[in-house]
Protein backbone atom coordinates (compact mmCIF):
# COMPACT_ATOMS: atom_id res chain seq x y z
CA UNK A 1 0.00 0.00 0.00
CA UNK A 2 1.47 3.26 -0.74
CA UNK A 3 1.27 5.91 2.10
CA UNK A 4 1.85 9.64 1.68
CA UNK A 5 4.67 10.84 4.29
CA UNK A 6 5.08 13.86 3.33
CA UNK A 7 2.40 15.99 0.70
CA UNK A 8 4.09 18.05 -2.22
CA UNK A 9 4.96 21.22 -2.38
CA UNK A 10 1.78 22.42 -4.56
CA UNK A 11 0.37 25.88 -5.14
CA UNK A 12 -2.78 26.32 -3.13
CA UNK A 13 -5.49 29.10 -2.74
CA UNK A 14 -8.89 29.52 -1.24
CA UNK A 15 -12.30 30.50 -2.85
CA UNK A 16 -15.86 31.67 -1.56
CA UNK A 17 -18.98 30.78 -4.08
CA UNK A 18 -21.04 33.44 -4.81
CA UNK A 19 -23.74 31.33 -5.05
CA UNK A 20 -24.06 28.80 -1.69
CA UNK A 21 -21.06 30.99 0.32
CA UNK A 22 -18.88 27.66 0.63
CA UNK A 23 -15.57 28.23 1.08
CA UNK A 24 -13.15 26.11 0.10
CA UNK A 25 -9.47 25.07 -0.57
CA UNK A 26 -7.68 23.79 -4.48
CA UNK A 27 -4.01 23.30 -5.48
CA UNK A 28 -2.54 23.98 -8.48
CA UNK A 29 -3.87 20.85 -9.88
CA UNK A 30 -7.20 21.30 -9.34
CA UNK A 31 -7.17 23.76 -12.25
CA UNK A 32 -5.38 23.85 -15.52
CA UNK A 33 -1.43 25.18 -16.50
CA UNK A 34 -1.04 28.65 -16.03
CA UNK A 35 -1.59 29.71 -19.67
CA UNK A 36 -4.09 27.72 -21.98
CA UNK A 37 -3.82 27.69 -25.41
CA UNK A 38 -7.41 26.74 -26.19
CA UNK A 39 -9.11 29.89 -24.50
CA UNK A 40 -5.84 32.09 -24.07
CA UNK A 41 -6.71 32.41 -20.36
CA UNK A 42 -4.07 32.42 -17.63
CA UNK A 43 -4.44 30.75 -14.46
CA UNK A 44 -5.28 33.41 -12.27
CA UNK A 45 -7.89 34.07 -14.62
CA UNK A 46 -9.05 30.26 -13.95
CA UNK A 47 -12.21 29.10 -12.52
CA UNK A 48 -13.40 25.83 -10.56
CA UNK A 49 -17.04 24.68 -9.77
CA UNK A 50 -17.56 24.83 -6.15
CA UNK A 51 -17.75 21.27 -4.39
CA UNK A 52 -21.18 22.08 -3.39
CA UNK A 53 -23.49 23.79 -5.33
CA UNK A 54 -21.16 23.49 -8.65
CA UNK A 55 -21.54 26.98 -9.46
CA UNK A 56 -18.54 28.33 -11.56
CA UNK A 57 -16.64 30.27 -9.00
CA UNK A 58 -14.05 32.61 -10.65
CA UNK A 59 -11.33 34.87 -8.99
CA UNK A 60 -9.78 32.31 -7.15
CA UNK A 61 -7.14 33.61 -4.75
CA UNK A 62 -3.63 31.91 -4.76
CA UNK A 63 -2.13 31.41 -1.31
CA UNK A 64 1.65 32.95 -2.62
CA UNK A 65 2.83 34.54 -5.22
CA UNK A 66 5.91 35.58 -6.72
CA UNK A 67 7.33 38.39 -4.78
CA UNK A 68 8.14 41.63 -5.98
CA UNK A 69 11.12 41.89 -3.93
CA UNK A 70 12.66 38.98 -6.09
CA UNK A 71 12.55 41.62 -9.38
CA UNK A 72 15.39 44.46 -9.58
CA UNK A 73 14.71 47.48 -11.14
CA UNK A 74 17.14 49.22 -13.84
CA UNK A 75 16.56 52.56 -14.74
CA UNK A 76 12.67 52.54 -15.70
CA UNK A 77 13.32 48.70 -16.70
CA UNK A 78 11.77 46.02 -14.30
CA UNK A 79 14.00 42.46 -14.15
CA UNK A 80 12.21 39.50 -13.30
CA UNK A 81 14.37 36.10 -12.08
CA UNK A 82 12.89 33.28 -14.56
CA UNK A 83 13.39 29.50 -15.33
CA UNK A 84 12.76 28.20 -18.90
CA UNK A 85 12.72 24.45 -19.37
CA UNK A 86 11.09 21.95 -22.16
CA UNK A 87 8.02 19.43 -21.17
CA UNK A 88 8.55 15.80 -22.93
CA UNK A 89 5.63 14.86 -25.05
CA UNK A 90 4.98 11.64 -26.74
CA UNK A 91 8.87 10.49 -26.39
CA UNK A 92 9.59 14.25 -28.69
CA UNK A 93 10.51 17.43 -26.49
CA UNK A 94 7.76 19.52 -26.18
CA UNK A 95 6.32 22.70 -24.66
CA UNK A 96 8.75 25.40 -23.56
CA UNK A 97 7.52 27.13 -20.05
CA UNK A 98 8.85 30.08 -18.50
CA UNK A 99 8.96 29.17 -14.14
CA UNK A 100 8.80 31.89 -11.23
CA UNK A 101 11.07 29.83 -9.68
CA UNK A 102 13.48 26.98 -10.43
CA UNK A 103 10.94 24.00 -11.17
CA UNK A 104 11.21 19.93 -10.92
CA UNK A 105 11.35 17.20 -13.26
CA UNK A 106 7.92 15.21 -12.42
CA UNK A 107 7.62 11.51 -13.43
CA UNK A 108 4.62 13.07 -15.27
CA UNK A 109 7.60 14.12 -17.88
CA UNK A 110 6.65 17.83 -17.15
CA UNK A 111 7.92 20.73 -14.59
CA UNK A 112 6.54 21.51 -11.02
CA UNK A 113 7.05 20.83 -7.61
CA UNK A 114 7.97 24.09 -5.31
CA UNK A 115 7.98 26.29 -8.05
CA UNK A 116 4.44 28.13 -8.36
CA UNK A 117 2.14 27.95 -11.28
CA UNK A 118 3.48 28.22 -14.90
CA UNK A 119 3.91 31.99 -15.74
CA UNK A 120 3.72 31.63 -19.54
CA UNK A 121 4.07 29.11 -22.45
CA UNK A 122 6.69 30.32 -25.30
CA UNK A 123 6.85 28.86 -28.67
CA UNK A 124 7.69 25.37 -29.28
CA UNK A 125 10.76 26.56 -32.03
CA UNK A 126 12.39 29.50 -29.24
CA UNK A 127 15.49 28.14 -27.54
CA UNK A 128 15.94 24.57 -29.53
CA UNK A 129 19.13 24.08 -27.79
CA UNK A 130 17.02 23.46 -24.65
CA UNK A 131 15.28 19.92 -24.39
CA UNK A 132 13.96 17.78 -21.69
CA UNK A 133 16.83 15.95 -20.73
CA UNK A 134 18.16 19.91 -19.60
CA UNK A 135 18.12 20.91 -16.28
CA UNK A 136 16.07 24.31 -16.73
CA UNK A 137 18.08 27.45 -17.94
CA UNK A 138 18.30 30.75 -14.94
CA UNK A 139 17.37 33.56 -16.83
CA UNK A 140 15.80 36.84 -16.56
CA UNK A 141 12.76 38.72 -18.01
CA UNK A 142 13.66 42.29 -18.82
CA UNK A 143 10.35 44.43 -19.34
CA UNK A 144 10.92 48.02 -21.09
CA UNK A 145 9.14 50.81 -20.79
CA UNK A 146 8.05 51.92 -24.48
Amino acid sequence: MIEIIKHGNFKKGTAKCPNCGCEFSFDERDVDHAWRTDTGRYLNDASLPCPECRVTVENLEWDEEMSETDWTFENDDIVIPIWIARDKWRDIDGYLHIFGKKPQRLVSETWGGDCGPIVASIPENWFPEIIWEDEPVEAELTIKRK
